[in-house]
């Protein structure tokens, strides 16, 4: 197994979202740092690392790619490359079908290559604030000229409170002579852009690996739209089927991304889960919009959309960096959604059923900077 770009490869993704608009939405993102790493079995050692990544969006699909080049203090270095997709679709009812995949590839200087091809396959039941899933993974992974299949079996479940999401998951994993079951409990806070995120667990019922409790902290502070800093620390352990070896760790850096979006954990699970994977709306007659402002918090605003004969609701504007969300249907007439949005004057465009982007009944219409009409929406 190669050794692991410390602490920014993905630790912290502790649900699958995969969509977040009817139009496909691609964002890139450039991470750089330093980090304090001592790996199982290793010296300890500093390291400098950059991180590019892409992914790309739409209802039910998501594809990304992401790459690392890390150079530790003695010199050596490692790359990684990683491709992800994954597709989510309603069977009926609660029930949401689960089909992704994962391939991976790190060399460490003159080390044998390590990689994997990987297929995960999930069904999810899910509500309003509350969810479940229940799943599988195979494929093939090797080391060198030596391969073999991993199988894993996970159950998991998640639960959103406002600004909090919590969810909880066990993976029980055979690989070869590895044998080890994982249970995992993370918790994700976000308020104005600063987001604390936790993810901990413990390793039981393990031959050939090691196990014990694991730990770890992720602190993003927003320093302008589309910039923020990271911090983040703690202690995982290895994982065979991807190559990953067990390590204490500390690390600081920087985040650059294309898209200043940041939303609420509420809006993004339940978006992923619930409204981005509804069942494709029939052509509907015309319907109106009508918008309602209702203040919840300091900077969270529930917006409540009147649209009587419409199916699918959707909003955008520059609270979202124009990235189109979809509202939660509260009943035949009645859709919301609850985001964090800051004091002054906004612009945002609503649409129906697909159609095209207009400007809510009652509110006040300006041209925008590209010839269109949107909505001059006050908070106050």
């Amino acid at each position: 197994m190669t050794r692991r770009r410390p602490a920014v490869l993905g630790l912290f993704a502790c649900w699958p979202c995969l969509a977040s608009s009817l139009a496909g939405q691609t964002t890139g993102t450039l991470e750089g740092g330093a980090s304090y790493v001592d790996y199982d079995g290793f010296l300890p050692s500093a390291a400098f690392y950059l991180v590019p990544s892409v992914q790309f969006q739409r209802p039910g699909l998501s594809l990304g790619g992401r790459a690392s080049w890390v150079v530790f203090e003695s010199g050596n270095s490692v790359l990684q490359a990683n491709a992800a997709g994954g597709w989510l679709h309603p069977v009926g009812g609660s029930l949401r079908a689960e089909l992704s995949g994962s391939a991976g590839l790190s060399v460490y200087t003159a080390a044998d290559r390590y990689g994997h091809v990987l297929l995960r396959g999930r069904m999810h039941v899910v509500g309003r604030r509350a969810g479940g899933w229940l799943g599988g993974v195979t494929g093939r992974s090797f080391l060198g000229g030596d391969s073999d299949t991993p199988v894993e079996i996970a159950l998991g479940g998640w639960t959103v409170r406002e600004a909090l999401t919590l969810s909880g998951s066990a993976t029980r994993t055979w690989f070869n002579e590895f044998v080890y079951l994982d249970v995992e409990a993370s918790a994700a806070l976000q308020l104005s852009g600063f987001e604390v995120r936790y993810r901990g667990g413990f390793r039981t019922w393990a031959s050939n690996v090691d196990e014990g409790l694991y730990g770890e902290l992720l602190v993003h502070v927003p320093v302008s739209r589309r910039l923020a800093a990271e911090l983040s620390g703690g202690t995982y352990l290895s994982n065979p089927v991807r190559g990953i070896l067990g390590a204490s760790y500390a690390s600081l850096g920087v985040r650059l991304s294309t898209s200043s979006r940041r939303r609420a954990p509420a809006v993004e699970v339940e978006e992923a889960l619930v409204r981005a994977y509804g069942e494709a709306p029939e052509a509907a007659r015309p319907v109106v919009a009508r918008l309602e402002v209702e203040r919840e918090a300091a900077e969270t605003v529930r917006l409540v959309v009147h649209a009587g004969g419409a199916a699918r609701v959707e909003i955008t504007g520059d609270f979202t960096d124009w990235v189109p969300l979809t509202l939660q249907r509260m009943d035949e007439e009645v859709f919301e959604i609850t985001l964090p949005i800051p004091l002054g004057v906004h612009r945002l465009n609503v649409r129906l059923d697909g159609g095209e982007w207009i400007v809510p009944r009652g509110m006040r219409a300006e041209q925008d900077e590209f010839g269109g009409v949107v909505g001059v929406l006050v908070i106050s």
